[in-house]
């Protein structure tokens, strides 16, 4: 009975994150299961803004330009794959800078995470489009 215990508080501990990556202090925000070496990008602003002339007077559908902004500590930020979208609007998040089709019907929340060649992906963080 003692060996059965001592194998499942062994399979406890390395299963539920005893191990020497450090986190720094993030509250476990970096990477995902399973994910390659190294540590996980991290997403450091978002921001959008309309493309073109906004009519006030004649409210239409129109573009927003959404700018995610990234770092990663152990590669290169072009290297970074990007995937998000925003809820009511057409056209993904998929890169650094991307483009969206939203209607006249603000806001719009949208949700964006980034992964590194190593599988590493960043948390999800969430914006909204006024």
């Amino acid at each position: 009975m003692r060996y059965l215990i001592a194998f499942v508080l062994t399979c406890a501990l390395t299963g539920f994150g005893c191990s020497d990556d450090d986190d720094n202090g993030t509250g476990g925000t970096g990477g995902t299961a399973g994910a390659g070496g190294g540590a996980a990008p991290e997403i450091t602003d978002i921001s959008w803004a309309p493309v073109g002339a906004c009519d006030p007077e004649n409210p239409t559908a129109g573009d927003y330009e959404v700018i995610v902004t990234a770092m990663d500590a152990d590669g290169s930020t072009d290297d970074l794959t990007y995937d998000g979208s925003v809820q009511g609007c057409t056209g993904a998040i998929d890169a650094a800078a991307s483009t969206i089709d939203c209607p006249n019907a603000r806001p719009y929340a949208g949700s964006v995470v980034v992964e590194d060649l190593d599988g590493n992906v960043s948390a999800a963080v969430e914006f909204t489009v006024l």
